[in-house]
C-alpha cells in the first residue's frame, strides 16, 4: 500500500486487487458516458500503467481528455486507483496498434486477459492486462 493507504502498483506481477480496481473504473466510466474503446494494463521500465483510448483526445486534445476524466472521476468517491496510473492514448499509438492488428477480444464486461512476453506485429509486450481494445 502507498502513503495514501491505497493499493499501489510496482515492478511485481499485476495483483488481482489493481487487475478489479481497472475493471471498477472501466465500468464506472461506461456508465457515466466516458467515451472509450480501449483499455489495458501495461508494465513498461518496471511500472504499471492504465492506458486508455478515448475519440476525445483525436477531436479535442488530450488536455480536455484528461480534464473530461478527471471530472467524471471528481464524482466517484470510492475509486481505489490514483489519476496518475492513468495513461490517455491516441489510437494510433504503436502499442495500441499492434494490440489491435494481432488480438481479438470481446470485453463486454471487461473480464480480460493477461499477455506476458509477447510480440505483437513490431511490439514487444513484457507484460500487459487487456480489457478492452
Amino acid at each position: 500500500h502507498g502513503s495514501n493507504g491505497r493499493p499501489t502498483l510496482g515492478p511485481q506481477m499485476v495483483v488481482e486487487l489493481d487487475i478489479d480496481a481497472g475493471r471498477e473504473l472501466l465500468r464506472y466510466l461506461r456508465n457515466h458516458k466516458y467515451p472509450f474503446d480501449a483499455a489495458y494494463w501495461l508494465r513498461e521500465y518496471g511500472d504499471w500503467r492504465l492506458c486508455m483510448h478515448t475519440k476525445l483526445v483525436e477531436q479535442s486534445g488530450p488536455i480536455h481528455a484528461y480534464s473530461e476524466l478527471q471530472r467524471v472521476l471528481r464524482r466517484w468517491d470510492d475509486h481505489r486507483l490514483p489519476f496518475s496510473v492513468i495513461t490517455i492514448i491516441y489510437a494510433n499509438d504503436p502499442v495500441l496498434v499492434d494490440m489491435r492488428a494481432t488480438i481479438v477480444i470481446e470485453a463486454l464486461d471487461f473480464g480480460g486477459f493477461r499477455a506476458t512476453n509477447a510480440v505483437l506485429r513490431n511490439t514487444y509486450v513484457a507484460d500487459a492486462f487487456i480489457y478492452l481494445l
